[in-house]
């Protein structure tokens, strides 16, 4: 099965704006706001990411650095006028449609997925906002377990915020992602993509292991491969000490907390 499945979204155009008030160091490209009070919700979807797993966190981490920009200045709230042209010139695309191609829809719609980004609507203009949801505060947090019942291949395009700590489980395979240098944010299906180029990888390029090791690393990858036709349910579970990992859509999610204590 290829990692690179695709299905289209709806796709829409966004013209770059500028103002004068409230710029951050793009040059008027993109406008922040400071007024919560005309912000509308938008409903959760359930889309699916169509860039590979690399160029997920290419464009969130050119996402992340510019609102750490926009918070030191004092804003809420970006635009999303204006952010499709101004990645695409970073990230190295030709144009903003070429982007957009890329991602399968607009750019309001690939943000949407992601728990850790919030899309709304200022009432004024009926324009796409964002903005990076804080992390909760250190008495909030709690050690959690995070289990995702794979029933259908619809579940494979739920977001997995993984932290740096968090490490994935299928108990189905006796298999583990463990930590990372850096949080992972992706769908269901790349987190499997990514394991199973990481392990093709091992299997030619490492000298380490044996011919029997790499028939059994093989046989894994088969096994991850088969778990991406969804042909039974399977589990896909998060085990994080930081309680900071998270789905998106979160519907189904079981929630198990590690430091409850049972009492006699």
């Amino acid at each position: 099965m290829s990692d690179k499945e695709q299905q289209p979204t709806t796709t829409e155009q966004e013209q770059t704006s500028t103002t004068e008030q409230d710029q951050t160091p793009k040059e008027a490209q993109v406008q922040t706001l400071r007024d919560e009070k005309e912000i509308t919700p938008i409903e959760e979807s359930y889309p699916r990411i169509s860039l590979a797993h690399q160029e997920v966190e290419r464009v969130l981490a050119e996402i992340d650095a510019y609102w750490r920009v926009v918070e030191e200045s004092g804003g809420e709230w970006v635009m999303l006028e204006g952010m499709a042209n101004l990645l695409a010139n970073d990230l190295g695309y030709e144009d903003q449609d070429e982007f957009e191609e890329a991602m399968n829809g607009s750019l309001a719609n690939f943000l949407s997925q992601f728990p850790h980004i919030e899309i709304s609507v200022q009432e004024s203009t009926g324009k796409p906002v964002f903005r990076v949801l804080p992390k909760p505060s250190e008495d909030q947090l709690r050690p959690f377990k995070l289990i995702c019942h794979v029933k259908s291949r619809r579940d494979l395009w739920r977001v997995c915020f993984k932290a740096e700590q968090a490490r994935i489980e299928i108990p189905e395979l006796e298999f583990e992602i463990g930590a990372s240098a850096k949080p992972q944010i992706d769908c269901i299906y790349n987190h499997i993509a990514q394991a199973v180029f990481n392990l093709g990888t091992v299997v030619r390029e490492s000298r380490s292991y044996s011919d029997e090791g790499k028939k059994r690393i093989s046989e894994t990858i088969e096994m991850l491969n088969v778990l991406l036709d969804v042909e039974q349910p399977w589990t896909f579970v998060v085990h994080d000490v930081s309680g900071l990992s998270g789905f998106k859509p979160s519907d189904g999610i079981e929630v198990e907390y590690l430091d409850l204590v049972d009492v006699d």
